[in-house]
């Protein structure tokens, strides 16, 4: 699956380079032969953006570098929001945001059996991303995780 999600990554137009963070030596090996990166990391990280974190310093990536971080069990994530995403992000100088589709009503993917009113509208996600781009400049979020309330 990871390197499905890997593949439909690197069809997001526009992306320098797309890298697999993982500390699973069974996943470097089958991602490899793709010619997809591969950054090693520690086992121990309690979530995805932590060994995300790690990855960025072990690669050096420079101060303007924009970097998305599309979790390897989303096997069904568009390219296109990939894409638009990366472009959202360099707009305003936002470096690092997790995609995670999945809890967003969109037209980006299939939401079949899903209840629309127990999902995030995207108007959500933008009201806390703009919130985020304005806050005061001696203010610093290191984390924000946005998930849908259950409604009654």
């Amino acid at each position: 699956m990871v390197c499905h999600v890997a593949e439909r990554t690197r069809r997001a137009r526009g992306l320098g380079r797309v890298i697999v963070a993982t500390d699973d030596a069974r996943i470097r090996d089958a991602v490899v032969p793709t010619g997809v990166e591969v950054a090693m990391t520690r086992a121990d990280h309690p979530t995805g953006t932590d060994r995300l974190a790690e990855a960025a310093a072990q690669l050096k990536l420079e101060d303007k570098a924009i970097v998305v971080n599309v979790q390897g069990d989303e096997p069904l994530l568009e390219p296109a929001l990939i894409r638009e995403v990366a472009e959202e992000l360099r707009a305003h100088k936002i470096r690092v945001a997790v995609v995670c589709p999945g809890s967003v009503h969109t037209e980006f993917g299939p939401h079949s059996g899903k209840n629309p009113e127990r999902m995030l509208q995207p108007d959500d996600v933008a009201h806390v991303v703009e919130m985020l781009v304005t806050q005061a400049p001696q203010s610093f979020a290191s984390e924000v995780v946005l998930r849908p309330t259950l409604k009654p």
